[in-house]
């Protein structure tokens, strides 16, 4: 097994391990088989600003952890940080950030991941304020 292949799957067996104690929310519903998951939008939907409203959860979108920040789009990313942010608990843009980077694998996130998840951060808090308003 090559060096790369013991990473890679050290790094899958601290996110099996990591899913059992997460401190992010829970869906409250079956997870979509990946045929039925929608595809994410670079904006939260419509449907999902009004569960934020509501108070809902909504379900985590289909993004695969352990991959390098180049390899996520900024709608995924877009789509984690609403995920993390629907519990209704009140966080810091630091502790979303925090949650979005240990969710994704990263132990040390470096400037570019604190870039990107702070963009995504961004567009929600804009996305949700223009829904109240």
């Amino acid at each position: 097994m090559s060096k790369v292949d013991q990473q890679r799957a050290m790094r899958e067996a601290r996110w099996q391990n990591r899913a059992t104690v997460s401190p992010l929310p829970t869906t409250r519903s079956a997870p979509a088989s990946p045929e039925s998951r929608p595809a994410p939008v670079a904006t939260p939907t419509q449907a999902a600003t009004d569960q934020l409203a509501s108070g809902q959860s909504l379900e985590r979108p289909p993004v695969q952890p352990g991959r390098s920040i180049g390899a996520y789009k900024q709608p995924d990313l877009v789509a984690l940080v609403a995920w993390i942010m629907s519990d209704g608990v009140s966080r810091t843009d630091g502790q979303v950030l925090d949650l979005v980077s240990s969710d994704l694998g990263f132990t040390r996130p470096g400037r570019v991941v604190r870039t990107r998840v702070s963009e995504a951060i961004t567009v929600v808090l804009e996305s949700s304020a223009a829904a109240v308003s």
